[in-house]
C-alpha cells in the first residue's frame, strides 16, 4: 500500500444545489455543467475519510488531501477504522500511538492549507463508541430475555438461567398466560414432510435449534405439517439454520377446497456480522388472522442450497410480528438503511390475553438472579393463575 491512507469516498454528504436544477437566470446550461466539473467553494463537498487498519502516513495523508481539492472536496470526516487481517492487512501505526498523532498533526496542517474542513469520528470503528479504554460496564449493550412458566396461588421461586456470561439484571415482568387449548404444533402430534419424504424433516418441530433441516438448491421447497387435531393458528416463527439465507415463503392452510394462501413474507438473514444485529440468525415472526386447520403448507422459494431451517412453529398464541426486527436483534441486511429494510409490516393480533388492564402486569423490582415473585394471598394484585415471567 506504500504507506498511502486508503481513502473511501462516499456519497457526498452534501449534495451541490447545482443538481436537477434548471438554469439559473441570466446563465447558460453550460455554466451550470461547468460547475460540476469545477465546483466552487461555496459548494459544500464531504467524504468520510477511512484510515484503515492503520495504513497512514504523513505522505499518504498529504496526497490524499492534495487529491481531494483537485476533485472540488472541501470537507472531510475521518474514520479510523480497522476491516481485519483477511480485508486489510494491519499496518504499525496504531492509534494514539506517537506516529499516529504525527500522522494527524500532518492531516490536519495540510487541510489548513487547502481550506479543506476536516471531523473526527469520536472513537475507532463503525459504532464511533469503542476503544480498549472501554470497560465491560460502559459497552454498548442490548437486551435479552429469558421465561419461565409459573403458577400463581402461592410463593414462587425460580432460577432463572442466564441469557449470556455478562449481563446487568433490568426487570422482571408477570404477565397471565392465555388460556388455549392448543399451544403449537410439536412432534409428539405432527407428521412433517418435504417434497414429499419425511427423511430428517421431523427436526423442525423438535424444539431443538440444534438440528437443521437444509436445502438442496431446488428453486422451490414445500414443507408439510399435518396433524390429527385443529389447531387455531395465530403465528408462524421460522428460526433458520446458521447460515446465511435469503428467501420468500408463503404459508397455506387447507381447506374444502385446497389449500388456500394466508401469509407470504420475506426471509432475509444473509448477513450475520453483528454490526447489522446483535442475533446473527433471529427468527422470523409473521402475524396471521385466527385460522383454524389441520394441514398447513410452507412453501419456501428461492432459497440457496445448503441453506435451511432449523425449527418451524406453529403456534395459537399470540406474538409480536418481526420482534426481532422491532428490537434490532436483526437490522437491514446492508448498508443501506432505506425505511422498507428498518421497519416492518404492521399486522394486527386481534386483542387477547396480554393486552389487559395494567394492574394485571406487575412489574417486580431489580434484583439478583434468584428472584421472587409472589401472588395470591401474598399479593392481592396476582390473581391465582398460570403466569409467565419475563427476565432481563
Amino acid at each position: 500500500m506504500n504507506k498511502l491512507s486508503k481513502l473511501i469516498l462516499m456519497l457526498p454528504l452534501a449534495l451541490a444545489p447545482l443538481a436537477g436544477q434548471a438554469a439559473p437566470k441570466g446563465g447558460s446550461h453550460a455554466a451550470l455543467a461547468a460547475g460540476f466539473v469545477a465546483p466552487p467553494d461555496s459548494v459544500q463537498t464531504s467524504v468520510y475519510w477511512y484510515w484503515l487498519s492503520g495504513n497512514v502516513s504523513k505522505e499518504g495523508v498529504v496526497k490524499d488531501l492534495e487529491a481531494m481539492k483537485r476533485a472540488g472536496i472541501n470537507r472531510a470526516f475521518i474514520g479510523n477504522i480497522g476491516l481485519g487481517e483477511l480485508a486489510t492487512p494491519y499496518a504499525p501505526v496504531k492509534l494514539f500511538t506517537d506516529e499516529w498523532w504525527g500522522v494527524t498533526h500532518a492531516a490536519l496542517k495540510r487541510a489548513s492549507g487547502l481550506g479543506i474542513e476536516i471531523g473526527m469520528f469520536n472513537s475507532p470503528g463503525w459504532s464511533q463508541a469503542g476503544g480498549p479504554w472501554i470497560e465491560p460496564g460502559q459497552a454498548m449493550r442490548y437486551l435479552a430475555s429469558v421465561k419461565a412458566h409459573v403458577r400463581g396461588g402461592g410463593k414462587v421461586e425460580v432460577e432463572l438461567p442466564r441469557p449470556s456470561a455478562d449481563f446487568q439484571d433490568v426487570r422482571v415482568v408477570a404477565y397471565p398466560a392465555p388460556a388455549v387449548g392448543r399451544a403449537a404444533l410439536t412432534a409428539a402430534d405432527t407428521r412433517v414432510t418435504v417434497a414429499g419424504t419425511a427423511a430428517g424433516a421431523q427436526c423442525l418441530i423438535d424444539g431443538d435449534p440444534a438440528t437443521e433441516l437444509l436445502f438442496d438448491g431446488s428453486p422451490e421447497a414445500v414443507i408439510d405439517l399435518v396433524t390429527d387435531a385443529d389447531l387455531d393458528l395465530r403465528n408462524i416463527t421460522v428460526w433458520p439454520a446458521r447460515r446465511p439465507i435469503r428467501a420468500e415463503a408463503e404459508l397455506q392452510v387447507k381447506g374444502a377446497d385446497g389449500y388456500r394462501t394466508i401469509a407470504s413474507f420475506g426471509i432475509d438473514r444473509s448477513n450475520p456480522n453483528i454490526e447489522v444485529g446483535f442475533y446473527p440468525y433471529a427468527p422470523v415472526s409473521v402475524s396471521v388472522a385466527k385460522t383454524t386447520g389441520r394441514e398447513f403448507r410452507l412453501i419456501v422459494r428461492g432459497a440457496g442450497k445448503d441453506t435451511g431451517f432449523a425449527e418451524v412453529q406453529l403456534s395459537s398464541l399470540p406474538r409480536v410480528e418481526r420482534y426481532a426486527e422491532k428490537t434490532f436483534a436483526k437490522m437491514f441486511q446492508s448498508p443501506l438503511p432505506y425505511w422498507p429494510g428498518v421497519g416492518s409490516p404492521c399486522r394486527g393480533v386481534g386483542r387477547h390475553a396480554y393486552r389487559d388492564a395494567p394492574d394485571r402486569h406487575p412489574e417486580f423490582a431489580r434484583g439478583a438472579r434468584r428472584h421472587r415473585a409472589r401472588s395470591g394471598q401474598d399479593d392481592p394484585g396476582l390473581p391465582a393463575a398460570p403466569f409467565r415471567r419475563l427476565y432481563r
